[in-house]
Formats: structure tokens, C-alpha cells, sequence
């Protein structure tokens, strides 16, 4: 029984681990995506708020029921109204460096999709 809940400890720590490192990681490509953005102090603040609220909708998306194309419309209508925000905020050059942070990260999701 000691080694049933030793085991289990072990693989809770390991895999919490994994996942804080994952968090880690994607906060600081985040963090590096908006530093090539070179954002004011006024678009800083709107880009959180805009992040914000689309943080929380997607973490509601989850949870929620529903079909798989259901849920891809609402991701998708979520990301075209984010978008536009971002348009309205940021400059030509800046929106233009966003869009192609997006496009890497559309690319980087479907290379892990794929090997799988």
C-alpha cells in the first residue's frame, strides 16, 4: 500500500511539473510576442483588456458543452472579434507583426496536431 501512494505521489509531482514548465513557456512566448509588438503604455493596457476577455471566453468554451463544431464556430467568431480589437489598437506595422505572430502559432498548434 506505501508503494501504491509513493508511485502516485511521484507521478502527480512529475506531471505537475510538466505542466507548471509548459505554463512557464508559454508565458514567456507570450511575453516576447508582445515585446516585438513595442506597444505604448495606452496599447498595453487595451491589449491586456483585450487578451482578458478572450482568455475568459475561451476558458468558458471549454467547460461548456456542446459539438466539436459548435465550439470551432464560437473559437473562431471569438478570434475574428478579437482580432478586429487588435486591429483598432494597434498601428499598420504592429498589426501587421501580430498577424504574423498568429499565423506561427496557427502553424505551431497544427505540427502538434500532427504528431500526435
Amino acid at each position: 500500500m506505501k508503494k501504491i501512494i509513493i508511485l502516485t505521489t511521484v507521478l502527480l509531482f512529475t506531471a505537475c511539473t510538466s505542466l507548471l514548465a509548459q505554463q512557464q513557456e508559454a508565458l514567456e512566448k507570450y511575453q516576447a510576442n508582445r515585446a516585438k509588438l513595442n506597444l505604448t503604455e495606452e496599447q498595453e493596457q487595451k491589449v491586456k483588456s483585450i487578451d482578458s476577455v478572450y482568455l475568459t471566453g475561451l476558458e468558458g468554451l471549454r467547460k461548456e458543452g456542446g459539438s466539436k463544431i459548435a465550439k470551432l464556430r464560437k473559437f473562431k467568431d471569438m478570434t475574428a472579434a478579437k482580432d478586429q480589437q487588435m486591429k483598432t489598437v494597434l498601428d499598420k506595422e504592429q498589426y501587421k507583426t501580430y498577424q504574423a505572430q498568429q499565423k506561427e502559432m496557427k502553424e505551431a498548434v497544427k505540427n502538434k496536431r500532427r504528431q500526435r
